[in-house]
């Protein structure tokens, strides 16, 4: 029985509270301020005209924070790297098409972890510090903060003059305006600005708040997730957005000739399913004891990595074993040589919350409705601050022509109101097999996931 898998600077300082229902611009408007924000979204979108962005510069005292550069700190990538592959092995289901972005995940993290203090800011920092080889991990979390940051800037320049870059990376908060009840620090408004782009609005948190959440995830994934929310709770007071869009036109696109119609893929159980082989040869084998792969270019410094198990390895053992050390590994000792290599066209999608697997992982005050320490972004006069979900859609689809995928990850936060070589190589997934779209500069994955059936 043929078996396998695929897996896919400077800050400002203030210490006053805002009450929102303050003004702001309605989105679908247009404004613009000395501090170079603006929205400009046309007229006529499917934004409800209910929902006000706040000016994160509305201050008193504003001071800078200057980051040093960061993205030379291999030590850092190795956390990020690590952080998302134990991400993907804890979101892993069985017999399932797996698909996650741990970036996506990541930067809304981030953004709530701003808003952290005392011991969920520790917590939170304790759980990228197993991935930190120094015995100080002080300071840590305000490193890989600024690292993201600069990180999410880097990725949305990459393109060439001619071309944009494949990447959009979007970012939004979304705040309850109810008379007396939530008071959003100011501070927590523009850091999250500075750091990460993103956009604080405040709405009414009825239905019309669903459709400016919904349109705002469609707009940002250029159509391919429209819907995130069907209702919000009456003890949900704050919304924490990220939304990432992938589109990657191959390097060296497939011809008609290099496109085999009616090719067959063998699922772990032995069933074999028709699918669209694609084949090509490629320049970059990967290789270690018990995988072989390959690296396929997009234009504008991204990859798709496949790694192929060796058939005697199931694939949910394959995706247990496949930590930072293994990933970084596999790259350092990939060889350059011509490999023949066979893709399939395959789309998938899926929603996970990813609760259970961010407390398995350590992350756990943040949930407690009595314990979460989420006062550095506010307060409600119904009860404490605590994140009750955090969950994420994500969509894939790999052709002839390139990639396109997108996910959104949203966190809920609610108030205790009512809740408490040589020879040429060869390599054809016809089989399961772990897929990824990876930055080239630090082989950061943006995307992961399996593929099991057709």
């Amino acid at each position: 029985m043929k078996r396998g898998l695929a897996l896919i600077l400077c800050l400002l300082i203030c210490f006053c509270s805002i009450g929102l229902t303050g003004c702001g611009t309605e989105i679908g408007g247009e404004t613009g301020n000395n501090h170079g924000v603006k929205t400009d979204n046309k007229t006529g979108n499917g934004y409800s005209g209910n929902s006000v962005e706040l000016d994160p510069y509305d201050m008193e005292l504003l001071y800078t924070i200057c980051l040093e550069d960061l993205m030379d700190r291999q030590d850092l990538r190795n956390v990020i790297a690590d952080f998302s592959l134990e991400l993907f092995r804890e979101s892993y289901t069985e017999n399932d098409n797996n698909v996650i972005s741990p970036l996506s995940a990541t930067i809304a993290l981030g953004i709530l972890a701003m808003g952290t203090d005392g011991d969920s800011r520790t917590e939170i920092e304790s759980v990228f510090a197993k991935h930190y080889n120094s015995e100080k991990n002080d300071g840590l979390l305000d490193a890989v903060l600024a690292y993201l940051c600069q990180y999410q800037e880097i990725l949305m320049q990459r393109g060439t003059n001619i071309n944009v870059s494949p990447i959009k990376l979007n970012n939004s908060l979304w705040i309850r305006n109810e008379e007396n009840r939530l008071n959003v620090e100011k501070n927590y408004i523009y850091e999250i600005y500075e750091y990460f782009r993103c956009r604080a609005f405040s709405s009414p948190f009825d239905e019309s708040t669903v459709n400016d959440i919904n349109y705002w995830c469609e707009e940002s994934t250029d159509g391919q997730i429209k819907e995130m929310l069907d209702e919000i709770p009456y003890d949900a007071v704050l919304y924490i957005l990220n939304a990432l869009s992938f589109d990657g036109q191959w390097q060296r696109v497939y011809e008609e000739d290099d496109i085999k119609e009616f090719a067959t893929f063998t699922t772990e159980k032995g069933e074999i399913q028709n699918c669209t082989m694609m084949y090509s040869s490629e320049g970059r084998y990967l290789q270690d004891e018990n995988t072989k792969g390959f690296i396929k270019n997009y234009k504008d410094g991204f990859s798709f990595v496949a790694l192929l198990p060796s058939e005697s390895i199931k694939i949910k053992d394959y995706v247990d074993s496949l930590n930072g050390e293994k990933w970084r590994n596999l790259f350092e000792i990939s060889e350059f040589g011509e490999v023949f290599c066979g893709l399939p066209k395959f789309s998938a999608e899926k929603e996970i919350g990813l609760v259970p697997m961010l407390k398995t992982m350590g992350i756990k005050d943040i949930f407690i409705p009595n314990k979460a320490n989420l006062s550095k972004i506010g307060e409600s006069s119904f009860g404490n601050l605590y994140a009750s979900d955090v969950r994420q859609k994500v969509v894939i689809d790999v052709n002839d022509k390139g990639t396109k995928a997108a996910a959104v990850t949203m966190i809920q936060v609610k108030d205790t109101a009512i809740a408490m070589p040589v020879e040429p190589k060869e390599v054809i997934l016809d089989r399961p097999f772990v897929y990824a779209i990876i930055d080239n500069e630090t082989n950061t994955p943006l995307f992961l996931g399996t593929v099991e059936s057709m």
